[in-house]
């Protein structure tokens, strides 16, 4: 009978760890200052994180518009950043109806929106790489 209290309260505390390690990493995903992201970051990509690895990239309207092309396809949606580039291919639209939205925002999920209404958004949630949060605003120097 003691032996199974014991294993009771290991499986107990086993468990409280696991939760409060699970509040502890997702509870503080995207609490600090966000990093931001501009074209003339210095890496190739411009997509640099210097500062830490759980705060979300703030990417500007100028780091977006580089992302323009059938090989480098960002575009920005309810706020957030993705890289859809390697959906471009397999889009049953053909790759045109998204190049043109490339390295937008607004832009895109007007067009989004327009053709495909929220029935799409799971898949483009699916099939598109986060990249970071959208800085509306950019730098305002």
């Amino acid at each position: 009978m003691e032996n199974k209290k014991g294993q009771v309260v290991i499986i107990a505390v086993v468990a409280i760890a696991l939760i409060a390690a699970g509040f502890y990493f997702f509870g503080n995903f995207g609490n600090s200052s966000a990093n931001v992201v501009s074209s003339d970051a210095g890496n190739s990509a411009g997509t640099s994180d210097t500062t830490s690895s759980d705060s979300p990239l703030a990417i500007t309207r100028d780091e977006l518009a580089t992302h323009n092309s059938e090989t480098d396809c960002w575009i920005a949606y309810k706020e957030k950043v993705y890289d859809i580039t390697s959906w471009l291919t397999e889009h049953p639209g053909g790759v045109n109806a998204i190049l043109r939205n490339c390295g937008t925002a607004e832009q895109f999920e007007e067009a989004f929106t327009k053709k495909h209404g929220t029935k799409m958004v799971p898949l483009l949630m699916q099939v598109g790489k986060l990249m970071g949060d959208f800085d509306y605003q950019g730098n305002l120097q």
